[in-house]
């Protein structure tokens, strides 16, 4: 399998890391084949033992690299756990999200103890109280019902 391997020093909560390329190289996977957490042989090369972090293009996904093991027969077996966030960031910065809390403006439609409250926010605890899991179509404040599962979310008083 092709392995490009790569430094980074980007944090991994990080979705565009920053990387920096070492090599592109060969390698082979182990017997015991895991596509979340691979392991590959490689040549020995100073490459294999900098990296710190590899993109392998059959898989399409991105790992972190932990501490190579280097043989005594000039083989180095590199381990792998996937970057998830890396590996999927098209699609994350697609996702359409909604904003609850911003420096320059606020939602009114979101409750926010920094923000005033919306006096024609649908009071959505009191339109569920009465109501089973199963006749929630209608509810105000539902604007998607589904049927098929529901989200209640909710908060404290402060």
């Amino acid at each position: 399998m092709t392995i490009t391997l790569y430094t980074t020093g980007s944090p991994v909560n990080m979705v565009d890391k920053v990387l920096t390329t070492l090599a592109t190289v060969t390698g082979t996977p182990t017997k015991d084949f895991n596509v979340s957490a691979p392991e590959f042989d490689l040549s020995y090369s100073s490459n294999a033992l900098a990296a710190n972090y590899m993109y392998v293009s059959e898989l399409g996904k991105y790992y972190f690299l932990k501490p190579p093991v280097v043989r005594t027969d000039g083989i180095v077996t590199i381990r792998g756990d996937v970057d998830l966030l890396k590996t999927y960031s098209s699609g994350i910065k697609a996702a359409p999200a909604t904003v609850v809390r911003s420096e320059s403006a606020g939602l009114s439609d979101v409750p926010d103890s920094k923000l005033p409250i919306n006096p024609n926010a649908v009071d959505i605890v009191s339109a569920l109280s009465n109501k089973s899991f199963a006749n929630l179509a209608g509810t105000p404040g539902l604007t998607t019902w589904a049927g098929d599962f529901v989200l209640i979310t909710g908060r404290g008083k402060s």
